[in-house]
């Protein structure tokens, strides 16, 4: 069983000042992702969605992050310097984006002409030559799943990407990234001590990060599939339900759903391994996970 995935949620629309709480504000983290073009289509319509009303709260985060907000002398004219703001922001999001779109055709060109040399060599090849040395390659390295190879690689590339370009926060969650993805491919390879290994490192990795709660979520979705295989099932179980309010919290809802499957499917296994002579009350259980479910579709659906 694997939880793991990658797929964006959908932000509820419909009377969206209503819903919005504190708790679903973006996390500083990922306003400095959207901002940098970082973050996905759907997080990106959901951030702007937040700032679009003039949240004072991520205002003053913005402001802080780019200096631009309004001084002291002129807080009474804050709503037409934030309308300024939001223009600014947003031409720069759409300039380091296109820079960024640009880096990652480039990295699939690259990757391409490294495919066609032995293994052995990549390494060598990529140390020497600094047009591997981007986020984008770093990117496409860790899109090969099921490559030890090329997670190690991508490791190594993220202590070459230029701190000036890239700030060292968001360096480091691209190093969880590939921690995680070494500690994926280690656990389905049956290596549960490296793979706990590679899982501590990427952990290691995020406390020096920016924060951003996805990026924790998708780290307890990938302990959790460790735990499980480890033959923990209720420190697994306790890890999605992390995982789901994290998700909630970003108001992923299709990812809460995914996740909300998976606990579901993680309840029934484990009733069923350990013989349980109780089964009406983990039919409860279950059922009481799809209503969960089917709530969170709800919500998901009537942002579409």
């Amino acid at each position: 069983m694997d939880w793991t995935g990658s797929g964006g949620g959908v932000i509820v629309v419909s009377r969206y000042n209503t819903v919005m709480s504190d708790l679903m504000h973006p996390s500083n983290g990922e306003l400095e992702s959207f901002m940098l073009g970082r973050l996905s289509q759907r997080d990106s319509r959901r951030v702007i969605l937040h700032l679009l009303p003039g949240c004072p709260q991520c205002r003053e985060v913005t402001s802080a992050f780019w200096d631009l907000g309004p001084d002291a002398r002129a807080r009474h004219n804050t709503r037409r310097r934030y309308d300024q703001t939001l223009e600014r922001v947003f031409d720069r999001v759409l300039t380091v984006r296109a820079a960024l779109d640009v880096e990652r055709a480039e990295a699939r060109k690259l990757m391409a002409r490294l495919q066609i040399l032995p293994t052995e060599r990549w390494a060598a090849k990529i140390r020497k030559d600094r047009r591997f040395h981007t986020w984008g390659f770093c990117e496409v390295l860790l899109e090969q799943r099921d490559s030890e190879v090329c997670a190690r690689l991508a490791l190594s590339v993220t202590g070459e990407i230029d701190s000036e370009t890239h700030p060292p926060v968001f360096l480091e969650e691209l190093r969880a990234r590939a921690w995680a993805t070494l500690a994926d491919i280690r656990r389905k390879a049956g290596d549960l001590g490296g793979a706990e290994e590679a899982l501590r490192q990427a952990e290691a990795c995020l406390l020096r990060g920016s924060g951003d709660r996805l990026e924790r979520a998708r780290l307890l979705e990938r302990k959790a599939a460790l735990r499980h295989a480890q033959e923990r099932s209720e420190e697994a179980a306790r890890l999605l339900g992390r995982a789901i309010l994290l998700y909630r919290r970003a108001g992923q809802w299709d990812q809460v759903g995914r996740v909300l499957i998976g606990l579901g499917c993680l309840r029934v296994e484990a009733r069923t391994e350990t013989g349980s002579p109780q089964p009406a009350a983990e039919h409860g259980h279950v059922w009481l996970l799809l209503r969960r479910l089917f709530s969170v579709r709800f919500l998901s659906w009537s942002g579409r």
